[in-house]
């Protein structure tokens, strides 16, 4: 079955933010003149109605350059996961699990601020020589099978969430403690999506020893993606500079 190019969902965001204040923006003097002619007495309402058209087209314009610019972001990304996923190994103890990843989807206005830093992570990834694989657009049930896979001990979350839970888009939010009762014994844990409302973290259930545990990149709030990419960079750096001195 040939997939379409946008879901339903997508086409009401697109007649809503788009098609609506473009009719609005070039119909308001039309109706200006027509309320006119047979509505005098909604006179004072006009101004404000050609303010709306005016109002939306602004908005408009706004949320244009805003998806312009997601989409610039998206492509580029894209383009890194499909060559880092070339990249990666058969013989992989890593998962890096992106929520979703489409090259032309509204749902990617709303892909993880971290996304933004996708090149230095693999940059990182490449020289530190990890053993991965790139799990995107999964189900629950799909998640479910690679988190219990005892093969894969270290993983890489990135989406939107909070500390306790992870959503994948298309179904409701996987929340980390259906895996309290698990028998996982996990070494690494990073939840690159927002760390807030508490609760506990995957880490929390599924890496057993209290050292790692330590080692896990987890916070207790909503880290700036910038800041991410900072310190990515500069472990980019100091590896580089390892390297020279070898």
């Amino acid at each position: 079955m040939r997939k379409k190019f946008f879901s339903k969902k997508e086409i009401c965001i697109i007649i809503c933010t788009v098609i609506i204040p473009i009719i609005l923006f070039f119909t308001s003097n039309f109706f200006n003149k027509l309320f006119k002619k047979y509505f005098p007495f909604l006179e004072f309402n006009l101004v404000g109605f050609e303010l709306i058209g005016k109002y939306y087209a602004l908005v408009f314009i706004i949320i244009l350059c805003v998806f312009l610019y997601q989409n610039i972001i998206n492509i580029r990304n894209y383009f890194i996961i499909k060559k880092a996923k070339k990249r990666g190994s058969n013989n992989f103890d890593t998962a890096i699990i992106i929520a979703n990843n489409e090259l032309f989807s509204l749902k990617n206005i709303f892909l993880s601020p971290y996304s933004y830093a996708f090149k230095q992570f693999f940059q990182l990834a490449k020289l530190k020589k990890i053993q991965y694989k790139i799990f995107d657009k999964l189900t629950v049930k799909e998640f479910d099978k690679i988190i219990k896979n005892p093969s894969i001990k270290n993983y890489y979350l990135f989406g939107h969430g909070s500390r306790h839970s992870f959503n994948l888009f298309e179904e409701k939010p996987i929340y980390y403690c259906k895996y309290s009762n698990e028998d996982l014994n996990k070494k690494y844990i990073a939840q690159y999506h927002c760390n807030h409302n508490f609760g506990k973290s995957l880490a929390e259930y599924v890496v057993k020893d209290e050292e790692l545990l330590k080692r896990c990149d987890v916070t207790n709030e909503v880290r700036k993606p910038r800041d991410l990419k900072k310190q990515w960079r500069e472990e980019i750096k100091k590896i580089k500079r390892s390297a020279k001195k070898c």
